[in-house]
């Protein structure tokens, strides 16, 4: 059970009507003709209300409430409870519904949550409790627990969140019934019959079946609900939906025709399906009994077993490939032996055939029909907003245009164009803004479109001409930087690295030396190149040459290093002998120079040239080469 018109709001309403009351007849003023006054009024009730919770009177006074007049009243508990007695009366009835209702005893109540402005009136609490007889606990916030209850359902309903499981039963408050019309009588008369679908407390959601056995007349089922059971949801109807059937043809002379209602999670009933369940008799041919194959080998004369076991004897000596030739005839043999004839009988076996039934249906609100052309009309809508949204973006586009051109042809793209050009450029665009804030004013999209084409005829060439010229500035200044980083690899890694050969570093010095030239021409050219005409070298050149370089480094600088020769065992094994005869052995960095005055380092080919000083002293120790 429930109460929608139950709660702080309505008592708060007779306070404010019994005030309004004694206002008017003690100072003369009727506040209810005053909006103003009355929200002032209404907040001053509902302090005054939560005072009387704990004291038993409040003062109410309001300053200037109309045409600068005070008033006040002194309001006491005991006055406040009268007031609001016949809505604690319907509080108790509430209560002793609730128990009739969930059929659940006085005594087996735990204990009683409250939330709501109303549940801190003393006279509230009591008339609870002394239906009840429970006690009062507080421990949900009553700002927020409706929406977090709310939010604890969606996520339970939702496939994405998994939440702790929590004990909710769900209980339908409003029976549902359902109407049918039942085959038409002998006077020719429509009668209809009606039934308690979904009663009271039923859990859901829930599916039932309405089912008709052998019809073939049109069928209307009506949902709503129950007549005369008691208050509905604010501005519910009575009337559910009204669900059309026509007539069907079946193959079969035994049929069902059933119509499944669903009650939904949101409490709301419809016809979910129909379907045609026709019976009919399925014949099957089944095996009745299988005679057994003869264990009784036939008899065989002596020459026939004779070639038998020669024809065995050959099969044992056949290599496995030549085994699936052996079991064919094995198979042409048993085949050779006569069947039994199969016995079979006929069985019939009964089945159902179910065939989705269309229909037609009307429910509260708007049609199906209805519901299109608000859809229509809606896409209709947006597509009118969005057009007029476009059309502003391509208008402001235009002006943003003219202003910027205008601006750049007196500044720095001045020199870019002769006089004359400027000069005519500049005069189409004040004939522009003046047409955009004249006769342009509220045009369709395409005509703003149109009149930016034709500017963008006259200023893009000039403009396109100085970008060029800037990003050509731009990228010889880079091509310069990239050279230098060149140098400085060369410089700082190639001469002091070991792993680079003579070959590589003339490959790079060439580069270096070919780029420098390449740029100290193009950027002569560029300069006595004329800025009312194309550049003589275009910024992707320039591009292509920074890449070149690039690419060029980066091989060099990713180069690996060469792999250090592995020593011969021999020698170590040379040197071990010596010390086991007495004979010292040469320690490593030591170069013999005695007997050979002058000794000449051959390069060995496919190597580098030994390097100076200390390096080319390490390079002959590390090699193991004697004098």
């Amino acid at each position: 059970g429930w109460e929608p018109n139950l709660g702080a709001r309505v008592m708060d309403a007779e306070i404010i009507e019994k005030l309004a009351s004694d206002f008017q007849q003690k100072y003369k003023l009727d506040l209810r003709k005053s909006p103003k006054a009355m929200i002032r009024m209404n907040e001053t009730v509902q302090r005054v209300r939560k005072i009387l919770s704990a004291n038993t009177e409040a003062p109410i006074i309001i300053e200037s409430i109309m045409d600068d007049n005070d008033v006040h009243y002194n309001l006491t508990r005991k006055e406040f409870e009268s007031i609001i007695a016949p809505y604690l009366e319907r509080i108790k009835n509430l209560c002793t519904r609730i128990i009739v209702e969930s059929k659940v005893k006085p005594e087996d109540v735990h204990s009683i949550e409250m939330v709501g402005e109303a549940t801190r009136i003393p006279a509230v609490i009591q008339t609870v409790q002394s239906c009840l007889k429970a006690p009062i606990t507080r421990t949900m916030n009553s700002a927020d627990c409706v929406a977090r209850g709310c939010a604890i359902q969606c996520a339970i309903f939702s496939p994405l969140f998994k939440v702790r499981d929590f004990g909710i039963v769900d209980y339908n408050p409003f029976p549902v019934d359902v109407v049918y019309n039942l085959p038409k009588n002998d006077k020719g008369e429509v009668v209809k019959k009606s039934r308690t679908l979904f009663t009271q407390g039923t859990n859901f959601s829930a599916t039932k079946a309405l089912s008709f056995d052998n019809r073939k007349d049109p069928l209307e089922v009506q949902l709503i609900y129950t007549q005369n059971f008691g208050p509905l949801p604010l501005g519910g109807p009575t009337f559910l939906g009204n669900y059309r059937i026509n007539s069907i043809t079946p193959t079969e002379p035994k049929f069902t025709l059933t119509s499944k209602i669903t009650l939904d999670l949101n409490m709301i009933p419809y016809v979910s399906s129909v379907e045609l369940i026709e019976d009919y008799i399925e014949e099957k041919k089944v095996v009745v009994k299988r005679a057994p194959i003869p264990t009784v080998k036939p008899e065989v004369k002596k020459e026939e077993k004779k070639e038998e076991k020669a024809e065995e004897k050959k099969e044992e000596k056949q290599p496995e490939g030549k085994e699936e030739k052996a079991e064919v005839k094995k198979e042409e043999k048993m085949a050779d032996i006569p069947q039994p004839e199969q016995e079979y009988e006929i069985q019939q076996i009964p089945k159902k055939r179910k065939t989705p039934i269309e229909f037609q249906y009307e429910v509260h609100g708007f049609s199906a029909k209805k519901l299109s052309e608000l859809a229509t009309l809606e896409k209709e809508m947006q597509h009118e907003d969005s057009l007029i949204i476009m059309t502003k973006e391509r208008k402001n586009t235009l002006e943003s245009y003219i202003y910027e051109t205008r601006g750049k042809l007196n500044s720095e793209v001045r020199e870019y164009t002769d006089e004359s050009t400027a000069n005519q450029i500049l005069q189409v665009l004040g004939t522009a803004e003046d047409w955009l804030f004249g006769e342009g004013r509220d045009l369709p999209m395409d005509a703003y479109e149109k009149k930016l084409a034709e500017l963008r005829k006259l200023g893009d060439p000039i403009i396109t001409r100085y970008r060029a010229f800037e990003a050509t500035a731009d990228r010889s200044v880079m091509l310069q930087n990239f050279i230098q980083r060149a140098v400085d690899f060369q410089r700082e890694v190639m001469e002091k690295d070991p792993k680079y050969t003579q070959e590589d570093k003339s490959e790079i010095a060439k580069l270096i030396s070919e780029l420098t030239a390449w740029m100290q021409k193009a950027n002569e050219s560029l300069k006595v190149c004329s800025k009312k005409a194309e550049p003589s070298v275009t910024e992707k050149e320039f591009i292509d040459q920074i890449q070149k370089i690039e690419n060029a480094v980066s091989k060099m600088a990713d180069k690996p290093k060469p792999e250090e020769k592995k020593e011969v065992k021999k020698e170590e094994t040379g040197d071990k002998s010596e010390e086991k005869n007495g004979a010292k052995p040469e320690q490593k960095g030591e170069v013999k120079t005695e007997d050979k005055p002058d000794v000449k380092m051959e390069q060995a080919p496919n190597s580098s040239p030994p390097p100076s000083g200390e390096e080319k002293m390490k390079d002959v120790t590390d090699s193991k080469t004697g004098p």
